[in-house]
């Protein structure tokens, strides 16, 4: 990338690359293969917004973690689908800062992605609230006023930051 964050593939194998995406080409990340890529520090910021085009050809009784910025380090985001373990219910959290304290914040959408059919999933911290956008319509919301928890860590995409609950 422009910033010199240049990611590293983890898992089995890298992502499969040159797939059929919604618009033009994109990865393939397995379950089975354990794919992920994983990008250095960003440092430090009170806002964020993550998105991704989504294609699921499988459901998988654990949680799919689309994006995930420090999550192993209980700071930053996560983007991702399946958090019970039971549901696809996309959701996404946030680590925020309110006068000293920190907790996650999250918003879910209850109706499930669906499998074989592109969705793009956006979520956003804007400094007051934690916000889910399902194809450009915002679908879920919750009052979380602070900042972003700040600490070091890795970004990954297509699994926790930790390698785990991959996509």
């Amino acid at each position: 990338s422009a910033a010199t964050h240049h990611g590293a593939c983890t898992g089995a194998s890298c992502p499969v690359t040159g797939v059929t995406g919604r618009i033009n080409q994109a990865p393939l990340f397995t379950t089975a293969g354990h794919d992920s890529v994983l990008l250095s520090n960003f440092g430090n910021f009170g806002t964020a917004t993550v998105s991704a085009w989504v294609y699921r050809t499988e459901s998988t009784p654990a949680r799919e973690t689309i994006v995930s910025y420090k999550e192993d380090q209980t700071c930053g985001f996560v983007l991702a689908i399946n958090d019970d373990g039971a549901n696809q219910h996309p959701v996404f959290f946030a680590r925020v800062d309110n006068g000293g304290s920190g907790a996650w914040q999250e918003a879910e959408f209850a109706e499930a992605v669906p499998l074989n059919t592109w969705v793009h999933l956006a979520g956003v911290y804007d400094g007051q609230k934690v916000r889910l956008y399902r194809n450009g319509q915002e679908v879920a919301s919750t009052d979380a006023p602070g900042v972003l928890h700040q600490c070091t860590g890795n970004t990954a995409i297509g699994s926790r930051s930790s390698q785990e609950l991959h996509f």
